[in-house]
């Protein structure tokens, strides 16, 4: 069964990159703006019919989340409508990942967003997606399609491995709060080498961003301490303890993180703070304008990651369509 990847304006950097790696055409999507700001898509050029349609249109990690979504539900059903027979969302990182269970405020609870948007994905069309560490293994309950949960530890991995500064009794993994903990030690143990873990405490309502105080648990003293992160927002946690390690005596501090929002005055707390040399990112976000006002940050691709996947979900739909 022939395949096809379409494409919006958050998704350009990885479908290119993922249209290098497998055969199969690429075309990006317009969307145009009325004045009230509801989004229309131009209708693809190229003929859908009994194609499976891979849609690269991730979160961009900033500006509006809601409008990215907004376009990934308008793309699906284009091409749906136009013939595909299935279309696989290629979402390097999903939405509202961090909204991922309920929490109770003066008795009173939150949704679970990201389950909504996985359910608003189904009813759009999407047949399968594919992802890249999600904030919480639970989140693969909230998808009744099927759905890829790829892991960015090989590229961090071979990354780590490849410095020359890397020694197994020379360096720690760190992580960054206790949610963290069990990822950042099926890491440690693949490449041999310590762990240790931070626990914050952030300032109440209002300042969900601001750490007040963080705990070391574990001993980092002339040790490279590398902070190893799924997600970094305001980055108000990664530079918190970075300070922190510093002050125990870690030699060295850097942050791997899959996911680099890096939103508002982030870049800005990366360079105000001396105790991190350095901070490794992956692409599951554009980092090209990012790399251009911080010249310490190093990004990794991933993008053999999500074309291998997306190879294979389509042969193996391919091939239970021949059966």
């Amino acid at each position: 069964m022939s395949r096809s990847l379409l494409s919006g304006l958050r998704g350009q950097e990885m479908s290119g990159l993922i249209h290098q790696r497998v055969s199969t055409s690429l075309e990006e999507l317009k969307i145009r703006k009325f004045n009230n700001g509801e989004s229309r898509l131009e209708l693809p050029k190229e003929a859908l019919v009994g194609k499976q349609v891979g849609v690269v249109m991730g979160s961009g990690g900033c500006g509006n989340e809601n409008d990215a979504i907004m376009e990934i539900l308008l793309t699906t059903q284009t091409a749906r409508l136009n013939g595909a027979r299935r279309t696989v969302l290629v979402a390097p990182l999903f939405f509202y990942i961090r909204q991922d269970k309920p929490e109770e405020i003066e008795s009173r609870v939150t949704p679970m967003a990201a389950k909504i948007v996985a359910d608003q994905l189904k009813a759009a069309g999407v047949d399968h997606v594919i992802t890249m560490d999600l904030h919480s293994a639970q989140m693969e309950c909230f998808f009744s399609m099927p759905i890829t949960h790829l892991s960015a530890d090989s590229v961090k991995k071979q990354w780590l491995t490849n410095q020359d500064w890397f020694l197994p009794d020379n360096v720690v993994l760190v992580a960054p709060d206790a949610g963290a903990a069990k990822r950042v030690s099926t890491l440690a143990s693949e490449v041999g080498v310590g762990e240790v873990m931070l626990h914050k405490f952030r300032e109440k309502e209002g300042t969900q961003n601001e750490i007040r105080n963080v705990v070391l648990m574990g001993d980092v003293k002339h040790k490279i301490a590398v902070i190893d992160d799924d997600i970094a927002d305001s980055c108000g946690t990664v530079v918190a303890a970075a300070e922190r390690l510093k002050e125990a005596g870690a030699l060295r501090v850097i942050a791997l993180i899959t996911h680099g929002v890096f939103s508002g005055e982030a870049l800005q707390n990366f360079k105000a703070c001396e105790a991190i040399e350095q901070v490794v990112v992956t692409n599951t976000i554009c980092q090209e304008e990012n790399k251009k006002l911080y010249d310490r940050l190093t990004v990794l691709d991933t993008s053999k990651l999500f074309a291998d996947a997306f190879s294979s979900v389509c042969d193996l739909q391919g091939n239970d369509h021949l059966e």
